[in-house]
């Protein structure tokens, strides 16, 4: 476990040493001031990606015990979402919610 986690720390620092490096160097001047706006690299643009919607996949009730101090068990219901946003660049996340 600690060796996984030292390699994905090692490669995440690797990866960002590279872009950093590539960035400064890359040579691609454009001519136009950049405030905050993608610059076209290699004849094509980067478009940012942004949220188009949040959709409700499923919702649904669970019952889940907990106990008083004393000990005594004691019922209630919680409601779960599940969500989905989409992706202007046609990708996706699913998460959950709990309600009480």
């Amino acid at each position: 476990m600690k060796t996984t986690i030292l390699t994905l720390a090692l490669a995440t620092v690797a990866l960002l040493g590279f872009t950093a490096s590539a960035e400064a160097g890359s040579g691609h001047h454009h001519g136009t001031p950049s405030w905050g706006h993608q610059q076209p690299q290699h004849g094509h643009c980067v478009q940012p990606v942004y949220k188009i919607r949040t959709i409700e996949v499923c919702r649904r009730q669970e019952c889940r015990t907990a106990y008083y101090p004393c000990g005594r068990p004691y019922t209630y219901h919680v409601t779960i979402v599940t969500y989905r946003d989409i992706y202007s660049n046609g990708s996706s996340n699913t998460y959950t919610r709990t309600l009480s």
